[in-house]
């Protein structure tokens, strides 16, 4: 007589996307939140759907956005499948990830465990947080100042090739050239 033991896993997995949120964001490395399974369950994937939400809805597809709305990408990580609970993260530099100035974003999440129970899809986004560049910081360096009550304005001297230098930080191409 062999005598054999099983679990049986019908418990739904949950999460929730916590991090970014708020207004003024203006940096992006990471988005995190948690994911928990009841024991004896395990954590098998977290799915993240990441909505600009702004007039024209497009939606992360993990390597560039889409408009189709039912579209999820699996987090780079989830540090505990045991889930008691579990912290999941997603680096969108890494699957190059651009973020859209002055714009709102929705965060979604669900979990998947190792037995297949799947939480439903949210209704309502788990966060929200509007993205904001950092304003540019430069400095011109050359041509000097031929104005000095008008240091924003700059006249070359006639016939002369004019070529602008200097330093700056939070430099973003926008429209031009480079």
């Amino acid at each position: 007589l062999t005598t054999h033991y099983f679990t049986v896993d019908m418990t739904t997995p949950t999460s929730a996307a916590t991090f970014p949120s708020g207004s003024g964001v203006t940096e992006i490395t990471v988005l995190s939140g948690t994911a928990q399974d009841s024991l004896p369950g395990r954590l098998s994937k977290v799915f993240i759907r990441i909505k600009e939400s702004d007039a024209d809805a497009r939606y992360w597809a993990g390597s560039s956005w889409t408009t189709t709305a039912d579209t999820w990408v699996e987090v780079d990580s989830i540090d505990n499948n045991s889930g008691q609970p579990a912290i999941w993260t997603y680096v969108p530099n890494s699957h190059g990830m651009t973020w859209q100035n002055s714009t709102n974003f929705d965060l979604y999440s669900r979990a998947m465990d190792a037995a297949g129970n799947f939480e439903t899809t949210p209704v309502s986004p788990d966060i929200s947080f509007s993205f904001t560049e950092p304003a540019a910081n430069t400095i011109i360096n050359s041509p000097p100042d031929t104005l000095p009550s008008r240091p924003d304005h700059f006249k070359p001297d006639s016939g002369s090739v004019l070529t602008i230098s200097g330093t700056g930080d939070n430099l973003y191409q926008t429209a031009g050239v480079w």
